[in-house]
């Protein structure tokens, strides 16, 4: 196992013993003056051990679209033909490498300082790369706003009580948030963080994570449920899209550049491809060696990498997206567990709970 290259250059990392062709590509640090953080050279031993992941399972999970509970309606909800991609903030270029994309979003992105970003508190959720190619960071009832390049953290968004768990942008100059207190969905204007109305509440039960499917709907993941429901472009319920009898506390969800739907679920530390269309299961993604502990989220890079947070090992994971097999796993610091993931111009940006430390590598 390697250990996490946080914000290094090249020579940092070789000087510290990594070699140079297993060495992640440096993100872009501002201060090249400031002192690096220390890595944690743990090994695999030193991690909680787990069972084996169980074996892939044949399950067919139907869409249930009959269910079409009111939900808010606003006069501003957009159609969902304006909506085009399966990323808010991505540019889908799928002409080579398989599918997968080969441009995303902020091509200029500035990374963060050496040290990253630290939020007020040490508890983040969820990481998601804005339109202005900022990182927001959900945390208590608050949505921060780290600006790239400086790493200056802002409050950008909140309401007087909540339990936000994940963000999402959407079109027509939206944020949305989901919300565990209120068990919904909420939405802000993304430019400016003010609060605009309820976008869904029904069908969710401990929402985790949202994300916009390439048909333009809101998938969100359902801790207490199991389960992924979607809604929508003007917030109408759609029910169940996917689940399973593993599928225990939902938390991280990406739609992959092969259109289908990848779910890490931390109880029990499985993590799920359901087809993006009908919601059946296609496989389990099954690390090589130490099996997951906790995976919380989820993201990929255009070279057909999916990168994995296991948290409670505190470790990455990168798996080539291809064939599910593992490549490499990095250890992170020994007081820090990866939550939020995202990708900002193939850079990986990862919220850290125990510090609440916002950092980039790769």
């Amino acid at each position: 196992m390697r250990r996490l290259p946080v914000l290094l250059p090249i020579l940092a990392a070789l000087a510290l013993g990594c070699g140079p062709t297993e060495s992640l590509d440096a993100a872009l640090p501002l201060d090249a003056g400031l002192d690096a953080p220390s890595l944690d050279a743990r090994t695999p031993d030193d991690a909680r051990s787990t069972e084996d992941a169980p074996a892939e399972e044949d399950a067919a999970v139907h869409v249930d679209a009959s269910m079409t509970d009111d939900a808010a309606l606003t006069d501003d909800a957009p159609t969902e033909d304006a909506f085009v991609g399966s990323d808010a903030h991505a540019t889908a270029d799928a002409a080579a490498d398989g599918g997968f994309l080969t441009s995303l979003s902020c091509p200029d992105f500035l990374g963060l300082p050496i040290e990253g970003a630290t939020l007020p508190g040490v508890l983040p959720e969820g990481v998601r790369i804005g339109p202005d190619c900022s990182v927001y960071v959900a945390l208590a009832n608050h949505v921060y706003r780290v600006a790239q390049g400086s790493g200056t953290v802002t409050d950008f968004a909140t309401r007087p009580t909540g339990d936000f768990q994940g963000v999402e942008f959407g079109p027509g100059d939206r944020m949305y948030v989901t919300d565990r207190t209120t068990d919904s969905v909420l939405r802000f204007v993304a430019s400016s963080g003010v609060f605009v109305d309820v976008f869904a509440s029904t069908t969710l039960d401990g929402p985790n994570t949202p994300r916009f499917g390439p048909d333009g709907r809101l998938y969100v993941s359902n801790r207490n449920t199991g389960n992924v429901v979607r809604f929508a472009a003007d917030g109408t319920a759609l029910g169940e899209f996917a689940t399973h009898p593993l599928l225990a506390s939902p938390e991280g969800i990406s739609f992959g550049p092969d259109g289908n739907l990848y779910v890490a679920a931390r109880i029990n530390s499985v993590v799920m491809r359901f087809d993006g269309t009908t919601g059946a299961l296609l496989t389990q993604i099954t690390p090589t060696g130490a099996a997951f502990m906790a995976p919380e989220n989820l993201a990929f890079t255009s070279d057909g990498s999916l990168w994995i947070a296991s948290r409670d090992a505190r470790e990455i994971l990168r798996f080539d997206a291809y064939t599910g097999v593992e490549i490499e796993r990095f250890a992170t610091l020994a007081t820090e567990e990866p939550i939020g993931m995202d990708v900002a111009a193939d850079h990986l940006v990862v919220g850290m709970r125990g510090t609440g430390r916002v950092v980039v590598f790769r």
